[in-house]
């Protein structure tokens, strides 16, 4: 399985949920999964977020690339990644902000270093200043 449109098919398969209960904890529209896994359209941050948060089994690493795991010093740390997305969630609402899906993407990276070079913060008030930052 190649693409990641036929991964998140499978994924909602497995789990035996219909395209429009999916939806609601993927934070899409059923029309949008439905180009998504027919291979006429891409999931956005949001969907990612969304199914990160929801769906805490599903490998982060197999939905983006298809690999079960990274090799290599640059992999992804996915416990911190969840984390993170959750941080930023709690973070945005915190100071009312809704960016846009590039900009979130942006700030889940800078968190995500941050939190690498903090060894995961506890300081929830540093965090809120990042994002105010970023955001």
């Amino acid at each position: 399985m190649g693409d990641i449109d036929a991964r998140i098919r499978s994924f909602r398969k497995e789990k035996k949920l219909t395209q429009k209960e999916f939806c609601s904890l993927a934070g899409t529209s059923q029309g949008h999964l439905s180009d998504i896994e027919n291979g006429k359209g891409k999931p956005t941050g949001d969907m990612f977020i969304a199914m990160a948060i929801n769906f805490k089994e599903l490998n982060l690493r197999w939905l983006l690339t298809g690999a079960k795991s990274y090799e290599g010093h640059n992999s992804i740390k996915e416990d911190v990644l969840r984390e993170v997305i959750e941080v930023v969630e709690w973070a945005l609402k915190e100071i009312s902000a809704d960016p846009e899906p590039g900009k979130k993407a942006e700030l889940i990276s800078a968190v995500y270093d941050f939190y690498l070079d903090e060894d995961m913060p506890k300081d929830r008030g540093k965090l809120i200043k990042l994002v105010k930052a970023v955001a």
